[in-house]
């Protein structure tokens, strides 16, 4: 490997770039027959890739949900299960008639008023 100089260089170093440290060690380095590269500590991957994606909020444990009536009324609802497998759940309760453990269940039941399940919004965690 050749430089300007037209010195031969015996060993290559690559290290990272520190502003104000780097220039005087490259000429340190140089003068020493060996050729330095720097990298810059910015790489693309870091803006394209996520290192952790975020997970559905529907499927995460101990949520707070709303489910909404068609008549305005809302039912809130904490979970220790995911707000999925809650909405499931009042939704066979709804289909079974389970008016006694179920709070939507029993609105239904008793007023005739659907809930609008596509309007179900997740609130947060406790």
């Amino acid at each position: 490997m050749e430089i300007e100089n037209n010195r031969e260089m015996a060993f290559l170093a690559v290290l990272p770039y520190v502003q104000g440290v780097s220039q005087p060690l490259f000429h340190y380095l140089e003068q020493q027959g060996i050729c330095t590269v720097f990298k810059s500590d910015t790489r693309l991957w870091l803006h394209l890739v996520r290192p952790k994606d975020i997970a559905d909020p529907a499927k995460q444990d101990n949520m707070f949900y709303r489910i909404p009536y068609e008549c305005g009324k809302v039912y809130i609802r904490e979970t220790g299960r995911s707000m999925q497998e809650g909405i499931k759940e009042h939704d066979r309760d709804i289909q079974l008639a389970c008016t006694q453990t179920s709070a939507v269940s029993e609105h239904a039941h008793k007023t005739g008023h659907y809930r609008i399940w596509n309007k179900v919004k997740f609130i947060g965690p406790p």
